[in-house]
């Protein structure tokens, strides 16, 4: 029997099974195709190096997701995000655009990739358009072999490295679009793949509880920088500082926890408007005393509000029209005044947060500089009240005991015959009228607050005061009445400048070594009256500018002016001013 045709005919045509079958029926194996083994092994190989890959990756995630959690500074975490997601997805440059309140811009910008240089070669970082608005509009993954060929694309600016693959990812936090991380030029001349768009959503949705937590540790941060402010203003008003010193504590510390560039108290006033009363940053002296009629019904409502700049009207410094909040001062159910901090054109708007801790710190703050006006009004009228007890004393007992005095020397005057000690008695007697004037004079400066804005008697004092140099003496400055209280204010320019012109004249012309000034009201007149022993005038004397200026003043006034020589013949000059005081 031919073995060959059997095997054909029992196995047909396949080589490789009559081979087998020649193989066992000579009681051994036969060898295995060469080819398939190979083939085998090397797919086996692939498989393996691919779960190593993946195993590689998953370590590398992970201690990407350790690294991000392990840090609570949110500007660090957002760059260490973008640097492991470049790593991750072996691309060259990456990016990470954190977008504004309203959900379209892009407030920030942190890049990978790019030396500083070439940054600031290329201008102002991205705002959220063509590519880049297109994650912003659809956030979901995006990923291109090639930025040129989607239509949004607009090409880059100057000085820009050139890029082609992209892979865009949301960043997401709470379920709210936080920012986008864009990943460009996957290394080695590729296209990013799906399991880098795996990776890189697996590192966003960690990165997200990671910012999160970020945040919190940043609002728990800021607000206890807000305890520690208002600790130290209660602690400042515990230990009696002044309201002035409150207020500018306040600000102060205002403006540094709150990160701004400068902040303002303002208190209301007399006539329903606002004064700024306190100013903390750079230029912001030139706004203290400035006031405002603020019609915004907001500042009537006891919670803090976002203003873009600080309220507008003369004196504020450009430099802090940008992003500010303003949070009315409440005490009880009363809006005293408002408490603002502003930044400059461009700066990052305030948080809800930011508002939130500054309204609790101004409710503080309110409360600390109301209490701190009580106490000095409490020590300013124990002052009043002790001022005017003396003026009584000084009117009930001294005055009257002086003028007991005089009345007795004037009676002893008369029945003394002897002219010469008649005379030194007038002298005595006249001292003691003087004395008496004196101490009247001292009892309306008691009876006169010091921090009274119109007060003529200091402005008085002060031009005397100021003449000194100039003449080489002091004058002596007498008051009769009440002139602070009955002198209409606008009378004091005209009456303060003539003063000046009079005792220029004395030191100037007249070449004086005695001037007494005295002022003083009476049967409804305002007199002024400059004497002094210098040369006097001649009849025939010109008149001046000055005189002519004088009486100008006084007709202003319906009043008069005059000049005459001293009474008994004593060489000087004796300028006398007078106004009516009208009924209104």
């Amino acid at each position: 029997m031919n073995t060959e045709n059997d095997d054909n005919e029992r196995y047909g045509h396949n080589r490789d099974a009559i081979e087998a079958h020649r193989y066992w029926s000579a009681g051994q194996p036969p060898p295995l195709p060469k080819l398939g083994l190979e083939r085998l092994l090397q797919e086996l190989i692939g498989r393996s190096q691919e779960i190593i890959d993946t195993e590689q990756q998953l370590h590398r995630l992970l201690d990407a997701v350790i690294a991000v959690a392990s840090d609570l500074s949110l500007p660090d975490t957002l760059r260490r995000i973008t640097e492991l997601a470049a790593d991750l997805a072996e691309a060259k440059y990456a990016a990470l655009g954190l977008l504004g309140p309203d959900g379209v811009d892009l407030i920030d910008f942190i890049t990978v990739g790019i030396p500083t240089h070439e940054r600031l070669k290329i201008g102002e970082p991205p705002r959220g358009k063509g590519i880049l608005g297109v994650l912003i509009d659809l956030p979901v993954p995006l990923r291109l072999d090639n930025l040129a060929d989607h239509p949004a694309s607009t090409g880059f600016p100057p000085n820009h490295p050139p890029m082609g693959s992209f892979l865009g990812v949301p960043l997401r936090v709470r379920g709210e679009v936080f920012g986008n991380l864009y990943l460009t030029e996957k290394r080695g001349d590729g296209a990013f793949t799906e399991r880098d768009e795996q990776l890189i959503v697996a590192l966003a949705a960690a990165a997200g509880i990671a910012i999160e937590n970020s945040r919190l540790f940043d609002v728990t941060r800021r607000r206890e920088a807000w305890l520690t402010a208002a600790g130290d203003v209660t602690k400042s008003l515990l230990a009696g500082a002044e309201t002035e010193e409150t207020m500018r504590l306040v600000v102060e510390r205002a403006s540094t926890v709150a990160g701004g560039g400068a902040s303002f108290l303002l208190l209301n006033d007399s006539d329903g408007g606002l004064s700024v009363r306190a100013a903390y940053g750079e230029n912001t002296d030139e706004t203290l005393g400035t006031r405002y009629n603020l019609s915004d019904s907001r500042l009537s409502e006891p919670h803090a509000f976002l203003a873009e700049g600080f309220v507008t009207g003369p004196g504020i410094s450009e430099c802090y029209s940008g992003p500010a909040v303003l949070v009315p001062l409440v005490v009880g159910d009363s809006v005293i005044g408002v408490l603002s901090v502003a930044r400059g054109p461009g700066d990052e708007p305030y948080s809800e947060a930011d508002m939130h801790m500054l309204e609790s710190f101004a409710g503080q703050a309110a409360l600390a500089v109301q209490f701190s006006r009580q106490a000095s009004d409490r020590q300013r009228l124990a002052v009043l009240e002790d001022r005017d007890r003396i003026a009584r004393d000084l009117h009930d007992l001294v005055i009257q005991r002086i003028f007991a005095v005089g009345l007795g020397l004037q009676s002893i005057s008369m029945n003394i015959g002897n002219q010469v000690q008649t005379g030194k008695l007038s002298g005595l007697i006249d001292d003691l009228d003087t004395t008496i004037h004196a101490i009247r004079t001292s009892i309306f400066s008691l009876q006169q607050p010091d921090d009274e804005p119109t007060s003529l008697r200091s402005e008085a004092l002060s031009v005397v005061s100021e003449s000194t140099g100039t003449l080489g003496f002091e004058p002596v400055l007498t008051f009769r009445g009440p002139v602070d209280t009955l002198v209409p204010t606008s009378v004091y320019s005209d009456l303060l400048a003539v003063l000046r012109e009079a005792l220029s004249n004395a030191a100037r012309h007249a070449h004086a070594t005695h001037v007494e000034v005295r002022l003083g009201v009476g049967d409804g007149q305002v007199m002024l009256e400059v004497e002094d022993n210098g040369s006097g005038i001649s009849a025939d004397a010109k008149i001046g500018t000055g005189t002519t200026t004088m009486r100008t003043r006084a007709e202003r006034h319906e009043g008069t002016c005059t000049l005459k020589p001293r009474v008994g013949g004593a060489s000087g000059t004796v300028m006398a001013w007078q106004v009516p005081i009208h009924a209104d």
